[in-house]
């Protein structure tokens, strides 16, 4: 069994023993983060070029659904909606180890399910839209994790 550390609102911290958990503290991460960037200049300030989440809450990750990618074939750029499964909020730009962009080997639909962490690079308050540089790596060292599928790796192909 996989164990996560969330801290909750009131800073009580609480065991994250599922998936279930895990994604309803990422939701209530990813709330927060949004929440922040609505209300204030100064957070985006603050987020800007940091990583997200790194670790706060005692999260790794941030979950979000595909809305669209580009280019389609090998994408280096994926679009995630994170309230829902339809309204884009994040936009991924996929980097390799030297900040070099990058795509993934093969297509990813939408509405797949993925986890990611990046660098905050841009935010767009008109259309709320927070850019992230992700880096792809092997493994734990990839930015980004493909969900749904029998352990994808960070290349977009399932081993």
């Amino acid at each position: 069994m996989v164990l996560f550390l969330f801290v909750s609102a009131s800073g009580v911290a609480q065991r994250v023993e599922s998936d279930d958990q895990r994604s309803a503290a990422q939701a209530s991460l990813w709330r927060s983060i949004r929440d922040d960037l609505k209300r204030s200049k100064e957070y985006w300030g603050a987020i800007h070029d940091a990583i997200i989440p790194a670790s706060f809450h005692g999260l790794d990750a941030l979950r979000g659904k595909v809305v669209s990618s580009r280019p389609l074939a090998n994408p280096s750029e994926i679009v995630l909606a994170m309230s829902d499964d339809h309204t884009p909020q994040v936009t991924l730009q996929l980097v390799d180890r030297r900040g070099t962009p990058t795509g993934l080997k093969k297509a990813i639909p939408p509405g797949t399910p993925v986890e990611f962490s990046g660098i905050a690079r841009n935010f767009s308050a008109e259309a709320f839209m927070l850019t992230l540089q992700v880096e792809l790596g092997i493994g734990k060292e990839s930015g980004l994790w493909i969900l749904g599928s029998d352990k994808p790796d960070n290349q977009g192909k399932t081993k």
